[in-house]
């Protein structure tokens, strides 16, 4: 315990700060649930140490597929839920864009994923992709929203909206 605290607790400290993991420590739920462990753990190093397994089992391709779609997801919809009971719609926006990106990001990889996945460290990839777009600093799905997904709806949105209406109807 007390190398931890002397010499693994700075190193983690100046890692989460790097990765601006701090906020992370005044969290009530996961500082109450690190309280509940015998060693004294702040809640950024048990996240820094999640993400580094769940990374490096990417990295293994082991479950490398359910962690992608675990931390595309689950964060996410957390974060969506979060900004649905604010009043600011600036989050709001930030998470629909978010939805729209990695649902035709899913699609996409539906189709051609089978394929991409003989790419070695595919899942690595894909999954720091995920994190690119959600990440508060990259903000990243507002960008490949902006830069490639609304240009290419707004090129064909008549067809769309007529080929919807025309499956509507049916």
């Amino acid at each position: 315990m007390e190398i931890y605290t002397q010499k693994v607790a700075p190193i983690m400290d100046k890692v989460c700060e790097i990765l601006h993991l701090e906020g992370l420590n005044k969290n009530e739920f996961l500082t109450n649930l690190t309280n509940k462990i015998p060693i004294p753990v702040k809640p950024s190093h048990i996240v820094l140490n999640l993400s580094a397994v769940l990374i490096l089992l990417s990295l293994l391709n082991v479950g490398s597929s359910l962690i992608c779609n675990i931390v595309g997801f689950i964060y996410p919809a957390y974060m969506s839920f979060k900004a649905l009971e604010t009043t600011d719609n600036k989050d709001d926006k930030q998470w629909l864009t978010y939805w729209v990106v990695y649902s035709l990001f899913t699609v996409m990889d539906t189709f051609i994923g089978f394929t991409l996945s003989f790419i070695p460290f595919y899942y690595f990839f894909k999954l720091a992709f995920f994190v690119y777009l959600f990440h508060p600093k990259t903000q990243g799905a507002v960008i490949v929203y902006d830069k490639v997904v609304q240009p290419l709806l707004k090129k064909y949105e008549s067809d769309i909206d007529q080929n919807l209406k025309n499956f509507g109807s049916k």
